[in-house]
Order: C-alpha cells, then sequence, then structure tokens
C-alpha cells in the first residue's frame, strides 16, 4: 500500500512539472524561394516560420457588407486634424498652415487670419488645432505646428529645420481669425550644448539657462563654462547679444551701432545616439568610450525659451498625499467589510 502512495505521488510531482515547462509546438518550414505558395508566404516575399501554415494569410470574409460615403466638406487641402465644435462646425488644420471651419452645409471657409508664422516643408507644418474643453465659453483653440529659428537661412535650411511649438490662441468673436496667440512651449530637439565639467573634460547638457561671469565667460546657471567650437567662449563688452539658432553669438560692441555686429563664438551643439550616452553624478552626459561627440549642424537652438518640467512639486506632493490616504481609507472600508462578513457568517452557523 505505501508502495502504490510513494508510486503515486512521483506520478503526480512528474506531471506538475510536466505542466510547467512550455510545450514545444511543432511549426511548418518556412517558405522556399521560388516554390508554389502554401499559405505561409507574405505577399512582399517575407517568409518566416509560421506558427502554422497558413498564418499570414487573412480569412476571407463571410460576406460583404454595404456601405455608402457621404461627402461632408470639399474644397480641402492637406487636411491633417479635424474636431467638432459646440455649435456643430468641424474645425480643420492644414499642413501647408492653414486653419478652416467647416459649417453645417458643409462649405469650408477662407482660411482664419492670425496665424503665428508656420514653418511648412516635407512632414512639418500645421499638425493638431485642438479646441479647448470649455470651447463654448473660452473660445481657446491649442496648436501645435513647427516653426523655423530665428537666424536659420530660410533658403538653404537644413533636413528638418522647424522645431516643434505648442501655441494658445483665442478664436475671435466673427470666427474669422485667432487673436492673443501665445506660445506655451518652444521644443528645439534632443540635441545638447557642450559645456566643460569640473575636472576639464567635456560633457553635454540640456540647460539652456547661460550667463557671462566677471571676465566674460558664456556659462550655465550652474556655473559650468560653455564651449564653443575652439574651446570656452569669451564675450567682450556690448550692447547688446543674440544667440542664432545654430550656435553663433553676435554681439554689438559697446560705443558701436548696429551696422558693427560681429560674432565671437558658435557654442558647439551635438547630438550623439542615446545609447551611446552615460549620466554622471554631477548630472552631466558624457560618451560611453571617453570620446568627444562631434558638433552637429543640425541641432537647433531657440533663442527667448527655456526647457523646464511641467511638474509643480508642491501640487504632486498635496495629490500624493491625497492618494495615500484614500487608499488607507480603502483598505479599511475593505477589512470593515470583511469583519461584518465573518460575523454574520458566525451567526447565521449559530
Amino acid at each position: 500500500m505505501r508502495s502504490i502512495t510513494a508510486l503515486l505521488a512521483v506520478l503526480a510531482a512528474a506531471s506538475i512539472l510536466s505542466g510547467q515547462e512550455p510545450r514545444a509546438i511543432l511549426r511548418p518550414p518556412a517558405q522556399l524561394p521560388n516554390a508554389p505558395p502554401d499559405g505561409s508566404a507574405a505577399p512582399d516575399g517575407y517568409a518566416p516560420i509560421p506558427a502554422w501554415l497558413g498564418q499570414t494569410h487573412a480569412p476571407r470574409p463571410a460576406r460583404a457588407e454595404p456601405y455608402s460615403v457621404d461627402t461632408v466638406a470639399a474644397g480641402l487641402s492637406g487636411g491633417f486634424s479635424f474636431h467638432f465644435l459646440p455649435d456643430g462646425r468641424i474645425i480643420v488644420g492644414e499642413r501647408p498652415g492653414r486653419i478652416r471651419l467647416v459649417g453645417k452645409d458643409g462649405k469650408p471657409s477662407a482660411p482664419l487670419g492670425g496665424l503665428p508664422e508656420i514653418w511648412a516643408r516635407g512632414p512639418q507644418g500645421l499638425f493638431e488645432v485642438l479646441p479647448d474643453r470649455d470651447f463654448a465659453k473660452s473660445r481657446t483653440l491649442y496648436l501645435t505646428y513647427t516653426a523655423l529659428p530665428a537666424g536659420t537661412n530660410a533658403s538653404n535650411p537644413p533636413r528638418l529645420a522647424g522645431v516643434l511649438m505648442v501655441a494658445q490662441a483665442r478664436l475671435s468673436d466673427d470666427s474669422t481669425r485667432l487673436e492673443n496667440v501665445k506660445t506655451l512651449l518652444a521644443a528645439e530637439g534632443i540635441g545638447g550644448r557642450a559645456v566643460q565639467a569640473a575636472d576639464g573634460s567635456e560633457a553635454y547638457t540640456r540647460s539652456g539657462s547661460l550667463q557671462l561671469n566677471a571676465n566674460g565667460i558664456l556659462q550655465t546657471q550652474a556655473g559650468q563654462t560653455v564651449l564653443g567650437e575652439g574651446g570656452p567662449i569669451s564675450v567682450p563688452p556690448h550692447t547688446s547679444l543674440m544667440i542664432a539658432a545654430d550656435g553663433t553669438i553676435s554681439i554689438v560692441p559697446v560705443g558701436q551701432g548696429p551696422e558693427t555686429t560681429s560674432q565671437v563664438g558658435r557654442i558647439k551643439l551635438v547630438n550623439p545616439p542615446a545609447e551611446s550616452l552615460v549620466r554622471g553624478e554631477d548630472g552631466l552626459f558624457r560618451v560611453n568610450d571617453g570620446t568627444d561627440a562631434p558638433a552637429d549642424a543640425n541641432v537647433r537652438v531657440a533663442s527667448g525659451v527655456l526647457e523646464t518640467s511641467n511638474v509643480n512639486v508642491a501640487d504632486a506632493m498635496v495629490n500624493m498625499i491625497e492618494l495615500s490616504r484614500h487608499f488607507d481609507l480603502q483598505v479599511k472600508a475593505m477589512r470593515t467589510a470583511e469583519e461584518n462578513a465573518a460575523a454574520s457568517a458566525q451567526l447565521l452557523k449559530a
């Protein structure tokens, strides 16, 4: 009897172990080149090993359902986005940089006026035109588009020269133009600026808050020296300073007019692959093989804007505390419900 029990236990353990192992599924071989189709090769010739014969062939529909196509609006060109307004009209964004309103009769309006300067070439241009949730009262719209940074040569721009912009605007009462256009975000890309670390090595940062020290050396807000293509950038006394989209720094010397504008340096802008970067304890990035990243002419900077976080620390802490308290209350409520259920079960047994 004991031997039979032991044998059953061994068999049960073996079945459990076998159930935990992945079960191998036999798959047919890949389609041979120039062989008659067997339902496993994709139409473009890609022939992976399928999980089952005919995996890459979609089933034929059992029946065809009739459908009709109704033209809602005509005369649009390069439409990218559309949204319904509370009054039933449709607001349409066209990639070349136009916004139109389509009435209930299906006729699009003339392009709205008052749009910001939009750089529309290739895949860039006007993207989303999104009405605010409270549009019926505020008439607020949000736009995403690309703009050409100041100082960029429009006749010979780099590839994908536009930078992503997010703006807020108000649709005028007569629905013919945008008013109070305000830039909310200027995203200059993923490139960084070269700075000199504390040990004298070259490192990289996204910090765009720049300043001049007492000796006229360009630095970040954290005190790191900004590097140009020839080393640290020294800026002589001046009455005005401008930084172009390609990082070129120009000044008007003290006591001179605008016609004497001169270039004093160019910020080294880099764009190494993200997988090649490592972040140091000082918060700066470096190339993982110890070399210096080459300058990239396609990286642009936007003057007059700063890249910051959209997280309010105080609000985030308050929300976290509130969520923690709600969680505790829910746990206590579940425990109370469980205790009540146990007490009810005891009463029923009695």
